[in-house]
């Protein structure tokens, strides 16, 4: 069978989307389909592109037998932001567009579009429709439903536009999956039907992540940083992104500086990290250290050098997203504690193999954090759950034979019953569509099926083909400078917002100090007490010391040039001055 993937992120990326877009790449041509791939060049996360890659050139690759990967060009910015992020995607949908179509003559039996990006759905499903293939959209996050919880997109009108678009399209698949319970009910809310819709959780590699007491891998991480074997390690590892709600653990790191026995260990790169390392910068720190982001090879060494694994999320994002790197903490045998509300997906997989806490709440996951450092046998516990958790429901081969199945059924083909995973998921406390892990049997290969298949005769009327074209035109030349436009609105608004409650948080400051901190002092005598201020009483903020809304650190001036305090973001060039949202943002 032949398997079209239009994937934007894509191996050898080591974390995110490209991570199992290529390892389902993999698995499939492992099970004997010939698969082409559409994606851009790596970049993620680190938002350069790899030595080796170019962002402006095509290319084509063949990294294995029954694997054809074309790299598309891409703009990666430099200084993310909403706007920046969105031209950015943009630029790959356009550019992947002719070579999207071009791969209908290859004929693909299934085109599978992975969203982000869903710019490139239109593409997908039309060259399907041009060689009269079934069509998979695999949802990895909600990407319109996203910006808008978080802020970056704002406005009635934005959500009249664009949402039944959104809608629109996703009705147009043949199937559309998710990776979790709370995604699944979301397609179901936005007219999916049932029939279509299924459950496609990332999985891992149960064989190379796996408990191992005193690997010696993981035992040299902790003394390279200088950790105690009696130290317990708190442990982030993934992509340092400002969606994932990091600028909290500084804050927790702050409230437990006076537990020496707790250690904060922060492992990755992406566009936040290096605010996060000025956030924590100086004494007050100590018990939080920096790594780098571990290659493939080492992850299983960082996963079992903790002793918990955390997990903070932003509360806008808690409910939309799924992040994939639970399942390498859940199968690593150790406890997580996780930023989740009452009755969401991730509460449900982390209840009795850790703590869920409240989003953006440094004082709960201080106060988990404690209860897990305090009780050895409690963690180990949970983390034995947690491991059994994962070799039920994530085994990354049972995954895949279910992906294989459910392919060839979609496309037609005949498949062995040796394939076919038993459909035992409720046992497994799966979500429909899933079947529970069993001892795979290697697929038998389909017969070759004569040249009449039905898929042939199902071909695309011309009003359809209008229709997409319509789509793929308003993207680009209406919907992307509306959307473009609301974003560079709502980052003002959201800095606006920042400053306000910053002053707030000064003023109480300035209540019990009786002054304000000096410009050396700075914003950070809001979490940390200044040398010689008896009257302090903080902290005054609930979490870290924010960016502003493109990643820059706000300035602060006392006494000001414009009253008391100065307090500003230079906007998103990041210099003084400038107009629209490259002005300065202050509190005058």
């Amino acid at each position: 069978m032949k398997v079209l993937l239009v994937s934007m992120n894509f191996a050898p990326e080591l974390t995110g989307i490209g991570k199992y877009s290529g390892e389902m790449a993999e698995g499939l041509r492992s099970r004997g389909h010939q698969v082409q791939v559409v994606c851009a060049p790596p970049y993620y996360p680190h938002w350069q592109v790899q030595p080796g890659f170019s962002a402006l050139a095509y290319r084509r690759e063949t990294p294995a037998p029954g694997l054809t990967v074309f790299r598309c060009p891409v703009w990666v910015p430099s200084n993310l932001g909403g706007l920046r992020r969105l031209l950015h995607l943009a630029s790959f949908a356009m550019s992947s567009l002719p070579v999207v179509l071009g791969r209908a003559a290859w004929r693909p039996d299934v085109v599978m579009v992975v969203a982000p990006a869903l710019f490139c759905a239109p593409a997908g499903w039309l060259a399907a429709r041009l060689c009269g293939a079934k069509t998979w959209l695999h949802v990895q996050d909600l990407e319109l439903d996203a910006a808008f919880n978080l802020g970056l997109l704002e406005g009635g009108s934005a959500r009249r536009m664009m949402l039944p678009m959104e809608r629109a399209l996703l009705r147009c698949f043949d199937r559309v999956s998710s990776i979790s319970a709370s995604l699944l009910q979301r397609l179901a809310d936005k007219g999916v039907p049932q029939g279509r819709i299924e459950y496609l959780p990332n999985g891992v590699a149960l064989q190379d992540i796996r408990p191992i007491a005193a690997l010696p891998a993981a035992l040299a991480l902790r003394q390279a940083l200088g950790i105690a074997p009696q130290q317990v390690v708190c442990l982030f590892a993934g992509t340092l992104n400002r969606k994932h709600g990091l600028a909290i653990l500084p804050a927790v790191a702050e409230k437990l500086r006076g537990r020496d026995d707790i250690v904060f260990v922060v492992s990755g790169a992406g566009e936040y990290r290096a605010s996060l390392e000025r956030a924590c910068a100086g004494s007050s720190h100590r018990n939080l250290r920096f790594l780098e982001l571990q290659p493939q090879a080492g992850l299983n060494a960082l996963l079992n050098m903790a002793d918990m694994h955390l997990l903070p999320q932003l509360s806008g994002a808690a409910e939309l997203v799924m992040p994939s790197k639970l399942a390498g903490m859940l199968a690593s045998g150790r406890p997580v504690v996780a930023a989740a509300r009452p009755g969401s997906d991730m509460a449900q997989w982390v209840e009795g193999r850790g703590r869920a806490v409240e989003p953006e709440s440094a004082a709960a996951m201080a106060a988990a954090i404690i209860e897990l450092a305090d009780d050895p046998a409690l963690r180990a516990r949970l983390g034995h759950a947690a491991r059994a958790h994962a070799e039920a429901t994530l085994d990354a081969v049972a995954i895949l034979d279910s992906l294989d199945h459910r392919l060839r059924a979609l496309a037609g083909h005949r498949h062995s019953p040796a394939a076919a995973a038993p459909q035992a998921a409720a046992d497994a406390g799966l979500p429909p569509g899933l079947p529970q892990p069993t001892q795979p049997q290697p697929p038998q290969q389909p017969k070759q099926q004569p040249l009449q298949y039905a898929r042939i005769r199902r071909g695309f009327t011309l009003l359809e083909l209008l229709v997409v074209m319509v789509i793929i035109g308003l993207l680009a030349a209406y919907v992307g400078p509306k959307y473009f436009s609301q974003v560079g609105k709502s980052e003002i608004k959201s800095a606006s917002a920042q400053i306000v409650g910053l002053e707030k948080a000064l003023e109480q400051y300035r209540i019990d100090v009786g002054r304000y901190p000096s410009t050396e002092q700075g914003l950070a005598a809001l979490l940390a007490r200044p040398a010689d201020t008896p009257r302090w009483a903080g902290p005054y903020l609930g979490k870290a010391l924010p960016s502003d809304p493109w990643g820059q650190a706000y300035q602060f001036k006392a006494p000001g040039t414009r009253g008391d305090v100065d307090l500003y973001s230079f906007g998103r060039d990041g210099r003084p001055g400038g107009e629209g949202a490259d002005a300065d943002i202050g509190n005058w």
